[in-house]
């Protein structure tokens, strides 16, 4: 039975929104703190490092929320796509309200900037040690690099591929599982 556009999705209960978000994030805890700890310790590529252990649970949340739309019984047309996960062309209203979200969340991140180098000091959130350093809030950020994650720049386009490839995974991925 195919969703018509205009279908009104029941809200889950506590439980089975708790296994939606648990499991995800039960995967990139996993997938951090173990799978990135041991391909580290087996001296594995820092960059083949972060695209296995952050890029590839990414990737799964993007293709469980493909697999769940096509499991209600969705057909893959554009119409009742965008109406599943909710994609609707924004606003002017809209605009206006993520620009000013957008510097909100700048300011707010100039202004707590500090509390990343007192909280890793604090047990409970203390990154751990085997951290590649793209994601480490320990080492200081360079924001014009000549390599990334041990990949000299120079002449290397295919990093900006594939890190884009990292980027709509995580964008794109999260925001259809949690959407969806």
């Amino acid at each position: 039975m195919e969703n018509s556009p205009d279908l009104k999705i029941k809200p889950m209960g506590i439980i089975p929104s708790l296994l939606f978000f648990g499991i995800p994030s039960v995967i990139c805890s996993f997938s951090i703190y173990y799978v990135m700890q041991k391909l580290h310790q087996n001296g594995i590529n820092v960059f083949v490092n972060f695209y296995v252990s952050m890029v590839i649970p990414l990737a799964l949340m993007f293709l469980a929320a493909i697999i769940a739309y096509k499991i209600e019984g969705n057909s893959f047309n554009w119409t009742t796509f965008s109406s599943r996960f909710r994609l609707k062309k924004m606003t002017g209203k809209d605009w206006i309200y993520t620009l000013v979200l957008f510097i909100v969340m700048i300011l707010i991140y100039g202004a707590l900037s500090f509390t990343s180098k007192w909280l890793i000091h604090v047990k409970l959130f203390s990154p751990p040690e085997f951290l590649i350093p793209a994601v480490d809030p320990r080492l200081e950020q360079n924001i014009l690099l000549n390599s990334f994650m041990g990949v000299p720049l120079k002449g290397q386009w295919w990093i900006a591929v594939t890190y884009f490839i990292a980027l709509v995974f995580n964008i794109v991925g999260e925001e259809f599982w949690w959407r969806g």
